[in-house]
């Protein structure tokens, strides 16, 4: 009984040191988003497939639609298509930019040909720019307006109903509940 108290009085005494190793953001990890609805949109840099660069400043005076995706995620080949379906009916009214989270530009399009996708993406090889925006979970799917203010954010699933009522209402100016 002695010897499990002693034992018990030693973890309790390095416990301090052991939480100390950890950042605030791991201790807090069921906080996902970085960007959140109200927000502008943070400052990044990307360059697209047809070689035009993409920053909130080239967005700026068009609605925005950004989405995080990956094509090994099965929720992103969920997602994609209906992406797409949406930028068919408002690309020339509002700006759409797919940016992959870690993952280079030849996979990135051999997915895009085999599936017929025709959205701008950028193949990012890191995590960097989507650390700008949120910590983990894609696909990850961002309506800002004009202005650049986020008025949307949809992560994993949304359906084509739901982005395409975010993206006219962003357009419309009105927001949608």
């Amino acid at each position: 009984m002695r010897s499990g108290l002693i034992i018990f009085l030693q973890i309790l005494l390095t416990l301090p040191a052991f939480v100390s190793c950890f950042t605030e953001e791991e201790i807090t990890s069921g906080q996902t988003d970085i960007i959140t609805v109200g927000q502008q949109l943070p400052d990044f840099s990307v360059r697209m497939n047809d070689c035009t660069q993409v920053s909130p400043s080239s967005l700026s005076g068009k609605p925005a639609v950004i989405v995080f995706f990956h094509t090994g995620c099965s929720d992103c080949r969920k997602e994609l298509p209906v992406v797409q379906r949406v930028y068919d009916e408002c690309s020339s009214l509002a700006s759409f930019v797919c940016i992959s989270r870690a993952e280079d530009e030849t996979a990135v399009a051999a997915y895009w040909q085999a599936e017929k996708l025709s959205l701008p993406y950028s193949a990012q090889p890191d995590k960097t720019v989507y650390q700008k925006f949120a910590w983990q979970t894609i696909p990850r799917i961002y309506v800002a307006d004009a202005a650049g203010m986020v008025r949307y954010v949809f992560v994993e699933q949304v359906s084509y109903k739901r982005l395409s009522e975010a993206v006219k209402g962003v357009l419309s100016g009105s927001e949608l509940e």
